[in-house]
């Protein structure tokens, strides 16, 4: 399943996408797998088989790609060599892409953010599908992931109408909406067992413009929880979780597996990915030292499964943005890393687990 999509929450345009693997199955050399406890200042990283969705081609344009590689490719270097030799086309970025002949991007769909010489942001798309939204505008999507993407901002739309966000700025809004579709999509990699290691999947992108120069957001902490619905109900912590930090422009993605029996005693293996973007002079297999895997993050992002035994029978996602405050806290002392957790933050996993359960 591919994603891509883009939407403006008042005057904020946000684009994002996953990561793509481009080819079927993999091999251990599109990733590195290290004990934790061992890893140093830096860890190596080989350049896997994946591309990034979301690319930045200068300070003023972002392009998401679904579809075709080959076409993606030609057509990133079309539109970055128009505007390099004359800048004028960005006002018109329809024309540069129609000028690509339709044979070369018939397989091809595009989502783009631009900022013009205006001052203005100008929002596009290609061989995208735009769907009505009430908590943002211009709201399109592409990829093979389009049902349920749609389905998916149907249900945050119906919760938001419910429990509107009290004084929240748009700029946060539009953040916290792209990473609540992040945090539901890697929830569904997890509970189904359809993720990196399992040879499928991986990140989802977000970005946007800061202080008028394109950027990703990064440092992002994914959380998987399990709340029993028998015998009055038990949450429980799964020891895994999902970092996501940028290495200049690598995506660098760790996977974090933990065996122990308490939070206070968990030895973890660590799997490491780098993600380059799609035009990038990064070659596969190439090692990149990067730095290890940072405990301090700017969102939180929990799924939350529903289960009956073995039986997974709903999914659903908290996001916090939480720079300060880190309600997950990890301490490491040799070989092994305890795992704490803010009582008012489990307190609220909880109820929310339990407000799902009753509906």
């Amino acid at each position: 399943m591919t994603i891509i999509m883009g939407y403006t929450v008042g005057i904020v345009p946000i684009v994002m996408g996953d990561i793509l693997v481009t080819r079927a199955g993999a091999s251990d050399s599109m990733f590195n797998k290290l004990a934790f406890g061992q890893m140093n200042e830096k860890a190596a990283a080989h350049v896997s088989m994946l591309r990034q969705k979301v690319n930045i081609i200068n300070d003023d344009m972002i392009l998401v790609w679904a579809g075709n590689l080959l076409q993606a490719s030609a057509a990133f270097r079309h539109i970055a060599d128009a505007i390099e030799r004359r800048p004028a086309a960005a006002e018109d970025i329809g024309a540069v892409i129609r000028a690509i002949p339709e044979a070369q991007r018939n397989d091809l769909s595009l989502i783009g953010l631009i900022q013009k010489s205006s001052g203005f942001t100008s929002f596009f798309w290609h061989n995208a599908l735009q769907i009505p939204v009430e908590v943002c505008g211009n709201a399109v999507i592409a990829g093979t992931g389009i049902d349920y993407v749609a389905r998916l901002v149907a249900e945050l739309e119906h919760k938001h109408r419910c429990n509107p966000p009290d004084g929240e700025s748009d700029e946060l809004k539009a953040v916290l909406f792209a990473m609540l579709i992040a945090a539901e999509a890697a929830g569904l990699e997890h509970f189904s067992g359809a993720n990196l290691v399992d040879r499928w999947g991986g990140a989802i992108e977000v970005a946007s413009f800061e202080r008028r120069r394109a950027k990703k957001l990064s440092d992002t902490l994914y959380a998987f929880w399990e709340f029993q619905t028998g015998a009055g109900g038990r949450l429980e912590l799964i020891p895994k979780f999902v970092k996501v930090q940028y290495h200049k422009d690598l995506l660098v993605i760790f996977l974090l597996r933990g065996q122990g029996s308490s939070r206070e005693e968990l030895r973890f293996e660590v799997y490491v990915w780098g993600v380059p973007p799609l035009i990038s002079p990064y070659q596969i297999g190439s090692v990149v030292h990067v730095p290890h895997p940072s405990f301090r993050y700017d969102y939180l992002c929990s799924q939350i499964a529903l289960k009956t035994g073995t039986t997974v029978n709903r999914v659903n996602s908290l996001v916090l943005a939480d720079k300060d405050s880190l309600a997950i806290r990890f301490f490491q002392d040799g070989q092994k890393t305890a795992v704490q957790v803010d009582r008012d933050y489990e307190i609220a996993i909880e109820e929310f687990a339990r407000e799902m359960q009753s509906h």
